[in-house]
This record gives structure tokens, C-alpha cells and sequence, in this order.
């Protein structure tokens, strides 16, 4: 803006995307080594992740060096979706093939703001404060569905869903006064 207040802003941004197919084959067997469970776990997942940050800064210079005042803003979110189908072929006991999906949601949101102040109060002595306000959600959705084949239709299985959201506020103010004695520095 001019030789005493400066403005500034950047961004992050980042995009991925998945696709993965597995195969896991799981038995189970007694004492006897007579098998109890045989089958293989297929898989598809189809993954998205997205990650923004973008950062405000504003500073102004006073007359004198080294007093000045700062304030940046960031805020940034994150979103990931993860989508698991699978389908479960039983070699043994022979079962009809079983799917089941889960579905992953995740976002973090958060800010912060920063105000500093700093002013040379003489050679030796300087005066610094500032304030810091932190927000942060995460929201976590975890949703598992079962075909029932007879009815052709998906169930939420709600023992297995689960719905995790947490909110964080934090404050901080702080004043420090510096001075140098000769070799020492309170």
C-alpha cells in the first residue's frame, strides 16, 4: 500500500483422487484343522481429498524500528471422502455373496487470528503484545450399510455408524516487557 502498511494473501490448494481394488482372503480353522470360515473380501474404493488455506496479512510500520503491528487471518479446510464397496465370495460354509459399503465423510474447518504488537520502548527495553484466536471443527461421519438380498435393499447398520463432531475454541493474550542490565536481560 505504501512504505508503512503492507498487505499480503496466499493460497494452498491441493486435489487428490483415488481407485484401488484388493482382494483379502480370510479362513478361520478348529483344533482339528477343519476349516470353520473360507472366503476372499473384495473391495473397491474410490477416494477424493481436498485440503485450502488461505492466508490475509496486514503490517504497519511505525516511525521508529522495530515498531510495528501485525495481523494475519487464516482459514483453512479439508474434506475427505472415502467410499468402500464391498463384496464377501464365502468358499466356505457355502453362503450366498454378501456386500456391505462403508462410507467415510471427513471435514476439518479452522482459522486463526493474529494481532502483535511490538514497540522499542529505549535502547534496552522493548514492550510486545498480541492476541491469538485458534477455531477448529472436525466432523467425522462413518456410515456402514449391509444388502439384505432377499429384499434387494441397503440397511444402515447403526451398531457400526458413527457421527463424531468436535469444536475447539482457544484464546490467548500475552504482554512481555523485555529489558537488557548490562550482560543480563530480564
Amino acid at each position: 500500500m505504501n512504505d508503512n502498511d503492507k498487505i499480503g494473501i496466499s493460497s494452498n490448494f491441493n486435489y487428490r483422487f483415488q481407485r484401488q481394488n484388493d482382494i483379502s482372503s480370510y479362513s478361520l480353522h478348529n483344533n482339528q484343522g477343519k476349516t470353520i470360515i473360507d472366503y476372499d473380501r473384495v473391495r473397491c474404493l474410490l477416494e477424493t481429498e481436498s485440503d485450502l488455506e488461505v492466508t490475509s496479512t496486514y503490517q504497519h510500520l511505525f516511525d521508529k524500528e522495530g515498531h510495528e503491528l501485525n495481523v494475519s487471518y487464516i482459514v483453512s479446510r479439508s474434506l475427505e471422502d472415502e467410499n468402500n464397496y464391498y463384496t464377501n465370495n464365502y468358499r466356505s460354509p457355502i453362503q450366498i455373496v454378501r456386500f456391505d459399503n462403508m462410507f467415510y465423510h471427513h471435514v476439518n474447518k479452522g482459522s486463526e487470528l493474529s494481532v502483535e504488537y511490538s514497540k522499542p520502548l529505549s535502547d534496552k527495553g522493548k514492550f510486545e503484545s498480541g492476541y491469538l484466536l485458534e477455531y477448529f471443527n472436525n466432523d467425522l461421519d462413518l456410515k456402514r450399510d449391509t444388502l439384505d438380498i432377499g429384499l434387494n435393499k441397503w440397511n444402515r447398520d447403526m451398531g457400526r455408524s458413527n457421527r463424531f463432531i468436535r469444536t475447539e475454541y482457544t484464546h490467548v493474550l500475552y504482554a512481555t516487557f523485555e529489558r537488557e542490565i548490562g550482560r543480563f536481560g530480564i
